[in-house]
């Protein structure tokens, strides 16, 4: 959650079933944000592997850049007392995006987009449930009340219209836009969906045996695979599916009955991901299977409190991950090495409330 292939996107409009809808969100976005603001002049960073996560610092929400040991955290973007969710760096790293929920509006998260360095904040999209970026950094597509758009990013007011995908009533969640490029996945009621971005060529790759039975799909690096949660056995596994001829292998087996959060190694040779050892939503680990589930599942983390959200670091070595303290909400940031044979606390304070670790470009 959440950029400029388009001129022409409205020429194509003429050829997908009728024609690609507008959205109708464009006269209420775009609009300079008050409570979003740059927290200033950021320090030069001491060392590569910059990564970014969301903290609550002096009582006041923000997005945070630290180097990859943890150092010389500083923060990037503040929000007063509105926590962003789904932050990611736009794969060029020009801008950042961030969905955020305000206390005077909890049902219509708008998604934020900022500059790199926080500066010139403004709301993209009005309501919005989930954003993913385009490879180039220059466009987004996004959820927005069961149907899924495509908008441009450029820093400014983009010249043309956010662009509907699908067809109306689809129920559709959850874009992900492929790494090459070329098409964006979802979920509808009856499965894992792909269409081209100019909307033409929808297929159903899972087919669900139940409505709403499979969900949050995320792509592998190399375009081949998605991954994605389905409770299709009755309880909540990891899946992939192959873009080439659907097949699909469950990865998890029912030792937990909860697995979520599916991550994609750098390689597509492995996916981390979160699961829960009991009914207790407070007791998570980080887990560790191969794609092709070759080898045996393997558990990374071995910590007596809550562990959730891990992202590969680029050279696929490491995976950060965040480590909540029972029922409160402290936490702090941890780096594990992706055989989990070491472990570092990154932000070493769990006064704080750190969270939602990803990495640079």
């Amino acid at each position: 959650m959440r950029r400029a292939l388009i001129p022409c996107v409205l020429c194509l409009s003429i050829l997908v079933w009728g024609s690609l809808a507008a959205d109708p969100a464009v006269a209420a976005r775009l609009t300079p944000s008050t409570s979003v603001q740059p927290c200033g002049i950021p320090p030069a960073p001491t060392a590569t592997g910059l990564i970014s996560f969301v903290s609550k610092r002096n009582k006041i929400e923000g997005i945070y850049k630290a180097n990859a040991d943890g150092s010389a955290p500083y923060c990037i973007v503040s929000m007063g007392n509105d926590a962003p969710s789904a932050p990611a760096w736009s794969p060029d790293g020009k801008y950042l995006g961030f969905t955020l929920q305000s206390g005077l509006d909890p049902t219509n998260p708008k998604l934020y987009i900022v500059n790199g360095d926080g500066s010139n904040p403004y709301v993209l999209v009005d309501t919005t449930d989930h954003f993913s970026w385009s490879p180039t950094g220059e466009k987004l597509a996004y959820s927005r009340k069961g149907d899924i758009f495509i908008t441009e990013v450029t820093g400014s007011p983009p010249a043309t219209a956010a662009l509907k995908l699908t067809k109306p009533n689809s129920g559709s969640q959850s874009p992900a836009w492929s790494p090459d490029g070329t098409l964006i996945a979802f979920s509808q009621r009856d499965g894992i969906h792909v269409v081209n971005i100019d909307g033409s060529a929808e297929r159903n790759l899972s087919n669900s045996p139940g409505p709403g039975l499979d969900q949050y799909p995320v792509w592998s690096p190399d375009s081949a695979q998605i991954a994605f949660v389905s409770s299709r056995d009755g309880t909540q596994q990891i899946y992939t599916v192959a873009l080439a001829d659907g097949t699909i292998r469950r990865l998890t087996d029912q030792t937990s009955k909860r697995n979520l959060a599916p991550a994609w190694s750098p390689d597509s040779k492995a996916i981390a991901y979160v699961t829960y050892l009991s009914s207790d939503i407070h007791s998570t680990r980080i887990m560790l299977v191969s794609a092709d589930a070759s080898s045996p599942l393997h558990r990374l983390t071995h910590g007596g409190n809550t562990e959730s959200d891990p992202a590969w670091a680029k050279d696929g070595t490491q995976i950060a991950f965040d480590v909540r303290f029972g029922s409160s909400d402290r936490g702090e940031l941890h780096l594990i090495s992706a055989d989990g044979s070491k472990e570092l606390n990154l932000t070493k304070n769990s006064a704080f409330v750190d969270g939602f670790p990803f990495w640079q470009p």
